[in-house]
């Protein structure tokens, strides 16, 4: 008699611990749903005015020489910030899938407003533009650049060109 208590007692715990993982599982991906499908976007001017200065200064560094057809597209992150120097690591293309991946240097006027970027081509440059302790964080960035979930991102933008870049979509303020 006691031992089919004990089974009872087993089999009902069980049962209970299976039905509290399956209500916080369902919970959680309920949760994570509603996270996934109402991404907030800024609803101020600023995303809208100033991400389009920053990929118009990177296309023209990157392509500087070379004509600017409008399928030239570019996602960013910013790596680091001195003054008025804002440094990220670009994932520029076209829609044929021809780019470059690399940092870059934006320079803020005091206005806010962009100035212009500079692109390096050649690994010597890098010391120049990137002086002392940023050399090493900046040469380093690509190991966490994520180059597939940016070109993914970019095929989304070549069929919707209103769509902003991911550093809009994901919230990543723009200093």
């Amino acid at each position: 008699m006691k031992s089919k208590f004990v089974q009872v007692a087993k089999t009902s715990l069980l049962t209970l611990l299976v039905l509290l993982l399956f209500v916080t599982v369902a919970m959680a991906v309920a949760s994570r749903g509603a996270q996934v499908s109402s991404i907030d976007m800024p609803n101020d001017d600023y995303w809208e005015k100033h991400w389009k200065e920053y990929e118009r200064a990177m296309l023209s560094a990157c392509y500087s020489g070379v004509s600017l057809p409008s399928e030239k597209l570019c996602e960013w992150e910013v790596i680091t910030q001195r003054g008025n120097t804002i440094y990220v690591w670009a994932f520029c293309a076209d829609v044929e899938g021809r780019g470059r991946s690399g940092p870059l240097a934006i320079y803020i006027k005091s206005s806010g407003e962009v100035e212009r970027a500079v692109c390096t081509r050649v690994f010597d440059d890098y010391k120049t533009l990137f002086p002392g302790e940023l050399f090493d964080e900046v040469r380093n960035y690509r190991n966490r650049f994520d180059l597939n979930r940016a070109w993914s991102h970019l095929e989304l933008r070549f069929q919707n060109p209103t769509l902003p870049p991911l550093i809009v979509v994901d919230g990543t303020p723009l200093p």
